[in-house]
């Protein structure tokens, strides 16, 4: 999106004069949105332009960072447009505009207590606002994925039979266990995807949340797995920090203790995010170019998955809780 568009958007549905408005720099996005960092009025905002996201989709996290406003949680503030709304659109195209939050650093390990209590504050929020863009995680996956792989004729692909082994003996076996009782795990708003660059530090240390595109009303425990993920799991997959990841359990089971149901099923939605995060991975890049598929086979993601499974099996994914 030029850097023109952007102060006509802004101009045409926030009001602000266009000589008062200053693109400064394009900021990095996710896979589903451009972020823009402008100035107003000699005061800092981001400028959000959707993806071919859902305006459902948008709806439901726009609505959820209202009521994070409300309740003074430490995220991003939405401005809202001259009709007195935070979400507008031309076609298919959704856009906000926010104030920026100024961060120092980025959070490191020993930020994770932080990290934790600043979840679980998240977590305590129940309310459901009944929007169909509500997602449930465990969702069929798996089929989809071996459908798209068949359908487009992807099953010679190296490495693809060890993937697609591995996918129909977790379906018929494990992943079973996760059906069985997961509507017995508490629900939430959870952010889903709690890597360093949505976590922002300021100058005083305090801990920011940014970026609700993938929130979803599930177990709080997708969100501690996704710490795990992130901050546990190595670079290339290789090794998985057992004592960090007990650290972090063990401080959200004093915020909120775990019931017997969660506890059982915290290993085994380890390796479900894992294997989900490698299907999207993967099921991407063969959507961009298949013959890289061998690499990404050999990359973190599979890795991951991997030495996880095989940490279930061997019953080293266990917490002392």
């Amino acid at each position: 999106m030029e850097m023109e568009n952007v102060q006509y958007l802004i101009n045409r549905y926030y009001g602000y004069d266009l000589e008062n408005i200053r693109v400064i720099k394009a900021l990095e996005g996710g896979w589903d949105n451009s972020n823009y960092l402008v100035e107003i009025d000699n005061k800092q905002y981001v400028f959000r332009k959707y993806l071919l996201t859902p305006k459902t989709s948008v709806k439901q996290e726009i609505e959820l960072i209202k009521l994070l406003n409300k309740l003074d949680f430490p995220t991003f503030r939405i401005v809202r447009d001259q009709k007195n709304e935070v979400i507008v659109g031309e076609n298919e195209d959704s856009y906000i505009l926010y104030e920026y939050i100024e961060c120092s650093g980025i959070v490191q390990v020993g930020d994770m207590e932080k990290i934790v209590e600043l979840a679980n504050k998240l977590h305590v929020i129940t309310y459901n606002f009944n929007i169909n863009a509500t997602r449930n995680r465990y969702e069929d996956i798996e089929n989809k994925f071996i459908h798209f792989v068949k359908e487009n004729n992807h099953e010679n692909i190296p490495y693809m039979n060890v993937l697609l082994d591995f996918i129909n003996k977790w379906v018929g076996n494990e992943k079973q266990i996760i059906l069985a009782k997961y509507d017995l795990l508490r629900k939430s708003w959870v952010h889903h995807d709690l890597n360093p660059e949505n976590l922002l530090v300021s100058a005083d240390g305090k801990i920011s949340m940014i970026d609700f595109d993938e929130c979803m009303y599930a177990s709080f425990l997708v969100d501690i797995i996704s710490i795990f993920h992130y901050w546990c799991l190595a670079e290339d997959g290789t090794s998985f920090d057992s004592a960090l990841a007990e650290k972090v359990i063990q401080k959200y089971n004093v915020l909120t203790p775990l019931t017997a149901v969660e506890k059982e099923l915290l290993p085994y939605l380890i390796v479900q995010y894992q294997l989900e995060d490698t299907l999207f991975f993967i099921k991407r890049e063969l959507e961009e170019d298949p013959n890289s598929i061998k690499d990404v086979m050999q990359s973190y993601s599979f890795n991951g998955l991997q030495l996880l499974y095989g940490m279930l099996k061997e019953g080293k994914l266990k917490f002392n809780l």
